[in-house]
């Protein structure tokens, strides 16, 4: 399936209009974006539920480890960044 030429047009235009909704915040004299604060709170966040998981027994009952667990940190991240960044 062919993207039509308006898309590409489309995208070009909101591009400068759409960097600016991503929140900063200073950390040091630098400033850094919001992701990033969220991804790191739910790396944090599954390898707490993954120590907690091992230590009840309960990770050798799961059917795909690798992709539950790339589900965990999905939901942990986003529920930080909607804990800390929602208007």
């Amino acid at each position: 399936m062919r993207r039509s030429r308006w898309t590409g047009i489309s995208l070009l235009a909101f591009t400068p209009v759409m960097g600016g909704c991503d929140p900063l915040f200073d950390v040091g004299g630098a400033f850094f974006p919001g992701w990033l604060l969220a991804v790191f709170a739910g790396f944090a966040c599954v390898m707490g539920l993954r120590a907690v998981l091992n230590w009840l027994k309960v990770s050798a009952h799961l059917w795909l480890p690798t992709i539950s667990y790339i589900s965990f940190f999905v939901v942990c991240s986003i529920g930080f960044w909607l804990m800390l960044f929602r208007t």
